[in-house]
């Protein structure tokens, strides 16, 4: 507030360009299929969730729904929880 600098913006130049883009291909990546070392880790979750009341085939259900290769176990029972809310 105490500046009395003025602001000064110098020109510039913004170039166009007429050609169409060219379209990018898109890969399509497979879905990972769950690793052996990855399979435990639904059936903690389920179980966990049995212990949480809930019944096991809703259990199973959730967690099935909200399972991806890679997912720690806190997230996956946060996940598998929330489907419940829905």
């Amino acid at each position: 507030m105490e500046c009395s600098e003025g602001l000064v913006i110098k020109p510039f130049t913004i170039m166009v360009s007429q050609d169409e883009p060219k379209k990018q291909k898109t890969k399509k990546t497979p879905k990972p299929e769950p690793s052996s070392t990855d399979l435990p880790i639904k059936k903690q979750a389920i179980s966990m969730m049995k212990a949480y009341g809930f019944k096991q085939a809703e259990s199973k259900l959730a967690v099935e729904k909200v399972y991806y290769a890679g997912i720690e176990f806190e997230e996956l029972i946060k996940k598998a929880l929330s489907e419940f809310g829905k």
